[in-house]
C-alpha cells in the first residue's frame, strides 16, 4: 500500500516535469518564431524601400530633357497662333462690314531695363509709321538742328536771370561740334511682333506682313482688368495724319483737339554748342537735352529743351 503511495507519487512527479519542459519548449519555440517573422518582416521592409528608392531614381532619370520642354511650349504656342490668326483671317473674310483689318501677333518680350535706346529714325519705323513718314518727308537733321533746336536754345537761355546777369542780351549761339549731335528714339517696356494688315477689295483680300514694336501702356492693361487681347496693346498713333493742309501746317490731327497722350515713348536730343555775347567777348559752353512734344508738333517742329548745364570760367550753372 505504502509502495503503491509513493508510486502514484512519483509519477504524478514525473508529469508535472514532463509539462513543464514542454512549455518551456512551446515557449522557446514561440520566441524563436517570433524573431524570425520580425526578422523577415524588416527584410521584406528594407525590399520594398530598395525598390521605392530605385523607381524614384530611374523616373529621375527618365524626365524629358529641358530643350525638348521648350521645343513642345514654342510648338503648342505656335500652334494656338495659327488658329487665332486663321480664325481672325477668315472671320475678315467673310465679314460684309469690315475693309481693313489688322493682327498683331506678339513674338518677344523688352523689357529695356538697362537700354531702351533705338536708332533714329530707322527704328521709328517699327514704332510710328505715320511720323516716320512725316519725318522722312519733312525733317532735315541739319536743319533741324541749325534752326528749330538753336531757336528753342535760345528761346530759353534768354529768359534765364543767370544768363542774363553774365552775357546780356542778345545772345548768339554756335554749334561746336555737328557730328556729336545725338537723337535716338526711347521706348520703354515694348512686345515687338509680326502685323498681318488685311484689306478687302470687291472680291480679293490681300494682306501684309511688318515687324513692329508696340509700346506698353500699363495702365490701358490695368484698366482693362477683365482681360488682355492683342489689340489692347495698340498705344500710339490712333487718328493721325501727316499731309500739308491749307494752313501751312503738317502732321495735324484727324479729330479736333486730338492728343498724343497715348504715345508711350519719346525722341530725344542732345548736344553742347558754344554761346556769346553780343561783342563776342565772353565765351560759354552749354549741353542741352531736349525732346519731341507730340501735342505741339505745328510749334517750331515740336521741339523741347527740357535741360540746360552751362559752363563759365570754369563754374557749372544749371538753366533748367
Amino acid at each position: 500500500m505504502i509502495i503503491r503511495a509513493i508510486k502514484n507519487t512519483q509519477k504524478h512527479r514525473f508529469s508535472q516535469l514532463k509539462f513543464s519542459n514542454l512549455f518551456n519548449q512551446s515557449r522557446f519555440i514561440n520566441l524563436s518564431t517570433q524573431k524570425s517573422q520580425n526578422s523577415a518582416k524588416s527584410k521584406y521592409d528594407q525590399i520594398i524601400k530598395d525598390a521605392v528608392n530605385q523607381h524614384a531614381t530611374l523616373n529621375y532619370r527618365s524626365k524629358i530633357p529641358i530643350h525638348t520642354k521648350l521645343l513642345l511650349v514654342l510648338l503648342a504656342s505656335s500652334t494656338a497662333m495659327f488658329i487665332y490668326v486663321m480664325s481672325e483671317y477668315f472671320k475678315f473674310r467673310y465679314s460684309k462690314i469690315d475693309k481693313k483689318r489688322s493682327i498683331f501677333i506678339p513674338i518677344w518680350f523688352n523689357s529695356n531695363l538697362i537700354n531702351n535706346r533705338y536708332k533714329f529714325y530707322n527704328d521709328l519705323k517699327y514704332v510710328d509709321v505715320e511720323y516716320f513718314n512725316y519725318v522722312k518727308d519733312n525733317v532735315d537733321l541739319k536743319t533741324f538742328q541749325d534752326e528749330n533746336i538753336n531757336y528753342a536754345l535760345l528761346e530759353q537761355l534768354s529768359k534765364n536771370q543767370k544768363i542774363k546777369e553774365i552775357f546780356g542780351l542778345p545772345l548768339t549761339v554756335e554749334i561746336l561740334e555737328a557730328d556729336k549731335f545725338k537723337i535716338w528714339v526711347e521706348i520703354p517696356s515694348n512686345v515687338s511682333g509680326v502685323q498681318i494688315d488685311m484689306g478687302k477689295e470687291k472680291e480679293s483680300t490681300s494682306y501684309n506682313l511688318k515687324w513692329i514694336i508696340k509700346p506698353l501702356n500699363f495702365k490701358s492693361i490695368s484698366d482693362y482688368s477683365s482681360g488682355i487681347t492683342f489689340d489692347k496693346l495698340e498705344t500710339s498713333n490712333a487718328n493721325i495724319k501727316t499731309h500739308e493742309n491749307s494752313s501751312g501746317k503738317p502732321y495735324e490731327y484727324a479729330e479736333e483737339g486730338e492728343s498724343c497722350k497715348n504715345r508711350n515713348y519719346s525722341i530725344k536730343f542732345e548736344n553742347m554748342v558754344v554761346i556769346k555775347d553780343k561783342d563776342e567777348q565772353k565765351l560759354g559752353l552749354v549741353k542741352y537735352l531736349g525732346i519731341i512734344d507730340f501735342n505741339h508738333l505745328q510749334i517750331n517742329k515740336g521741339v523741347k529743351i527740357i535741360a540746360i548745364e552751362l559752363n563759365f570760367d570754369g563754374i557749372n550753372y544749371k538753366i533748367i
